[in-house]
C-alpha cells in the first residue's frame, strides 16, 4: 500500500527559514493559481529571500508588487552600470531588487519597447549570473515572443547561479519547460486537471491523492511541493500586502 503525502503546515516566518535554507541558487520555482488566488502576494514574500532580484510586470505594477520595494528602470543599464549600482545597494546594506521595463500607456502603441526591454534585461542578467528574476505572468510574456529567452532561462541558468521564478494560470498554455524545469511548484486550491497531473508528477504520487490535497485547500493557503517524492509537502499562507 502507498505511504500517504505528509504535508507539514508551517506559519509564514518558518517557512521562510526553512524555503530559505532549501532554495538553493540555480533552482526555479512555478506558482500556480488561478485568477485572485494570491500569486504576487507569494511571489513577493519568497523574492524577499534573495539578495538580486529582477522583476518583469507584463500586467503592471499594482499595489503588492510595490511592496517589494523595488527601484524601478526604464530598460537595462548596462552591465557596467548595473555593477556599480549592486555596488552602492551593498554599501547602503539594501537588497537589490529592481522593476525593468518602461512604464507604458498602451500596449499596442508600446508593444516594441516593452519588449526590448525585457529582452535586455533578460539577457543582462543571465550575463551577470546570480539574479533572480520573477515574471508576473509568463503566458504575457511568450505573447511578446520572449518564449526562447525564457526557456534559456529555464534550461540553461541553473550553472550560473539563476533562478527563474514564474507565475501563470494555466499550465498548459505556457512553456513546457516552465513545468519540467522547476524544482518547486506552488500551487493553491484548483480543479484544473493539468495542475493536478503536473503536481502529481513532481511528488510522484496518485493524481486522486494530489487532486484531495489541492482541493482541500483553503484560498491563498500554498502547497510547497519538491522534486523529492518522499519528502513533506509544505503548507503556508504568506501575510497580506498593503
Amino acid at each position: 500500500m502507498a505511504q500517504r503525502v505528509r504535508v507539514v503546515a508551517l506559519d509564514w516566518d518558518t517557512f521562510s527559514v526553512w524555503f530559505t535554507q532549501h532554495w538553493l541558487p540555480g533552482e526555479h520555482v512555478s506558482i500556480v493559481t488561478p485568477t485572485g488566488g494570491g500569486k504576487t502576494t507569494l511571489a513577493v514574500g519568497i523574492l524577499e529571500l534573495r539578495r538580486w532580484v529582477g522583476v518583469l510586470a507584463p500586467k503592471g505594477i499594482d499595489d503588492t508588487l510595490r511592496s517589494l520595494h523595488a527601484q524601478h528602470l526604464a530598460d537595462w543599464p548596462g552591465d557596467r552600470r548595473m555593477t556599480a549600482m549592486l555596488a552602492q545597494d551593498e554599501r547602503h546594506g539594501r537588497p537589490s531588487h529592481y522593476v525593468f521595463g518602461p512604464n507604458v500607456a498602451t500596449y499596442r502603441q508600446d508593444w516594441p519597447k516593452l519588449v526590448g526591454a525585457y529582452q535586455r534585461s533578460l539577457e543582462g542578467m543571465f550575463r551577470m549570473e546570480n539574479w533572480t528574476a520573477y515574471v508576473d505572468d509568463l503566458q504575457l510574456l511568450v505573447q511578446m515572443g520572449l518564449g526562447t529567452d525564457a526557456t534559456q532561462w529555464l534550461i540553461s541558468a541553473r550553472s550560473r547561479h539563476l533562478s527563474f521564478v514564474s507565475a501563470f494560470q494555466v499550465p498548459k498554455r505556457v512553456l513546457t519547460a516552465a513545468l519540467h524545469e522547476p524544482s518547486w511548484i506552488f500551487a493553491s486550491q484548483t480543479r484544473d486537471a493539468t495542475v493536478v497531473d503536473r503536481t502529481a508528477e513532481v511528488l510522484g504520487r496518485p493524481k486522486a491523492e494530489v487532486r484531495g490535497l489541492l482541493e482541500e485547500t483553503s484560498r491563498f493557503t500554498w502547497l510547497c511541493i519538491g522534486r523529492d517524492p518522499t519528502a513533506a509537502v509544505m503548507v503556508t499562507m504568506p501575510p497580506k500586502r498593503s
